[in-house]
């Protein structure tokens, strides 16, 4: 059913050792079973269907991975198409549209993600989002000149998962200056090199 939000499935227990003919079996049953989810009455994939399934998952359309994916859909979006919401493609026409990003499809399909509840993940960082944005105590530090231009106004959130999940509220778009936020990226890129 295409409106079940947990349309994910679990992993079948499989040999490490298993053929690379099984695997491509078992990611051609996953496939089929996205399919089924995003099928609508005329037997056709809806695009809007999957993408919004890619988006609980947290995998946004403008994901760098998906970008020859998305190139193919546009092509194939007609002219008069402001939106996703009436293109529908058949199964091989779709299953050439996903040959490229099988992999990262699949974590979808068995849920296989770092955060397998993307859903609720982003619930709770939204409240938490919600609740801190009415704190306006404080002030920018006006000693700093780079700091001293911005409001305080701002306030924003961007998270992205090492699985390239990804949730942006507020003015997550707004530039700023790091400052002293740079350290605690320089320490895990440090970390993450040198142990």
């Amino acid at each position: 059913n295409a409106d079940n939000p947990n349309f994910a499935i679990s992993r079948p227990d499989s040999d490490v050792s298993a053929v690379d003919s099984n695997l491509m079996n078992n990611c051609d049953e996953g496939v089929e079973i996205l399919f089924d989810m995003c099928r609508t009455e005329n037997g056709k994939i809806s695009v809007k269907l999957f993408l919004e399934e890619l988006n609980k998952f947290g995998i946004k359309e403008n994901d760098e991975r998906l970008s020859h994916m998305m190139g193919m859909l546009h092509k194939l979006k007609a002219h008069s198409l402001s939106s996703w919401d009436s293109l529908s493609l058949d199964t091989n026409v779709f299953r050439t549209v996903l040959s490229e990003n099988f992999v990262l499809i699949n974590k979808i399909i068995y849920n296989s993600f770092i955060i397998p509840n993307f859903d609720l993940f982003s619930e709770v960082i939204t409240d938490i989002y919600e609740r801190c944005k009415e704190n306006c105590s404080g002030k920018t530090a006006d000693y700093i000149p780079q700091l001293a231009v911005f409001g305080s106004e701002h306030w924003g959130v961007s998270i992205c998962t090492i699985d390239g999940q990804r949730l942006s509220l507020g003015d997550s778009d707004t530039k700023f200056t790091l400052q002293a936020i740079s350290q605690a990226l320089t320490y895990a890129w440090c970390v993450n090199e040198l142990g």
